[in-house]
């Protein structure tokens, strides 16, 4: 009498169950990971422990636990025990460091998310950009650097890709980009016009009044500007910049 195929077949539920699966899956585990996935988190947790100490003692403060909510505590040792890159792993000693100090802004959990995601050369341009000395923080905010005078403050000062570092910071919402104008050929007319329409958030498309022998005729402004791309600094990005800096 012929087999019946579906009495052949192990429902998956019991064959996860089954000892021979499990014991195979905890050995493979074992020896993939093991005691190195323990050692990893452990030793990442001692070197921001030593930044840690060092941030505070340069600071000349003592650390009020009490400060720190019990959920936050734990998402960011979580997340910060992954980091093995000296750059993230400031960033993360910054976070604890400051949200410890009472800072409103460091103790907002989205940034820990944030830090989490960041590449080392992330963490590099972020601090570059939100740094005084190079940036005109004002302008930055409110209407935007255009974004080849960004990678060109990158490429003088950090060797890393600019362009990828600025679209992972424009996808953690640090950064936005929007459209602007270029006025520096256009009469005072419409000069005042587009800067207007630079001072304006979000992006659209813009016309502007050129005058005629019969008044005024509306072209778009593709044809007698050239339109920028801006990159400004987000509320996000303000306040992850916030949270960062030392109190």
């Amino acid at each position: 009498m012929p087999l019946d195929p579906t009495q052949m077949i192990v429902p998956a539920t019991d064959a996860v169950k089954s000892k021979a699966v499990t014991d195979t899956l905890s050995d493979a585990w074992n020896l993939v990971v093991g005691d190195r996935f323990a050692a990893f988190r452990l030793t990442n947790a001692a070197k921001i422990q030593i930044k840690l100490q060092k941030r505070f003692d340069e600071l000349g403060v003592k650390p009020d636990n009490a400060k720190i909510p019990d959920r936050f505590a734990v998402t960011w040792f979580e997340e910060a025990t992954k980091q093995d890159d000296p750059e993230i792993q400031d960033l993360f000693t910054d976070l604890l460091a400051n949200a410890a100090l009472d800072n409103e802004d460091a103790l907002d959990r989205t940034h820990i998310d944030t830090v989490s995601k960041m590449t080392p050369s992330d963490a590099k341009v972020f601090k570059l950009l939100t740094a005084s000395e190079y940036i005109d923080q004002p302008r930055f905010i409110k209407n935007g650097l255009r974004r080849n005078s960004l990678i060109t403050i990158i490429d003088n000062n950090i060797q890393v890709d600019a362009s990828r570092a600025i679209d992972h910071l424009i996808g953690f919402g640090i950064l936005r980009m929007r459209n602007g104008i270029d006025t520096s050929n256009m009469d005072a007319t419409i000069r005042r016009i587009a800067n207007a329409t630079n001072d304006l958030a979000g992006e659209r498309k813009i016309r502007l009044p050129i005058g005629t022998g019969r008044g005024f005729a509306v072209r778009p402004a593709g044809a007698m500007a050239v339109v920028l791309d801006l990159i400004c600094l987000t509320n996000q990005g303000i306040s992850l910049h916030r949270a960062l800096t030392q109190t």
